[in-house]
């Protein structure tokens, strides 16, 4: 995540906490002091902020054990050399995996950036396996085969939703911004609550495997 300057006052802002920045120039080189700060430099970006949302994996809303326990597992908001998609592009992604000891039909079932647009990319049939993880690439073309959904993940900051057929939320989260390369992924796999991590699994399981 990147610092916020002010225009005119220019003063740095994270995370609701105001930095006062060193405009006043390089402290004195009295020799019986410490060495001066370097005033060249730019500040240092503080590590990405973890979700600002999660819910809890054990919870599945609507009727409960009406549908199979299907979570959203693994989210990489910028993809800049992580994994390459099909066609060579270092598309964004998302994970999902797929708790139960049956393969899952995810026909109907679907994703969306829009909690007040449930049905906005509805799966085409396919299957994932017992125990399994299936990778999803978001970047928002569809016409590059099953595995494409209709919209893009923002690094800045995102919703994702996963839906049952019948419009029950299976899984969701939001986030704040991501930097490149580090994804969200539940640990242990499937059912622990979402970390950042810098070792990514894309279609494997996530560290600390349940």
């Amino acid at each position: 995540m990147s610092f916020r300057t002010h225009a005119r006052s220019r003063l740095f802002v994270l995370s609701g906490v105001l930095l006062i920045p060193l405009s006043a120039g390089c402290p004195s080189e009295d020799p019986g002091s410490p060495a001066p700060v370097d005033c060249s430099q730019p500040p240092v970006a503080p590590p990405c902020e973890a979700p600002e949302f999660e819910v809890d994996p054990d919870v599945v809303y609507g009727k409960e054990g009406e549908w199979a326990r299907v979570v959203l597992n693994e989210v990489m908001a910028s993809n800049r050399t992580t994994i390459a998609d099909g066609t060579g592009r270092w598309a964004d992604w998302l994970e999902i995996a797929n708790l139960t000891d049956e393969d899952v039909d995810l026909t109907g079932w679907s994703l969306s950036d829009d909690p007040e647009n449930a049905n906005k990319h509805e799966l085409d049939p396919m299957e994932v396996e017992a125990g399994g993880h299936l990778l999803l690439w978001g970047d928002n073309d569809p016409a590059l085969g099953p595995t494409h959904l209709n919209f893009g993940l923002t690094a800045a900051g995102d919703l994702i939703g996963l839906y049952a057929p019948d419009g029950t939320t299976m899984d969701l989260i939001t986030y704040g911004p991501q930097a490149s390369d580090v994804s969200l992924a539940r640990t242990p796999d499937g059912t622990g609550p979402w970390e950042l991590t810098a070792a990514p699994t894309p279609g494997d399981a996530n560290g600390g495997v349940r």
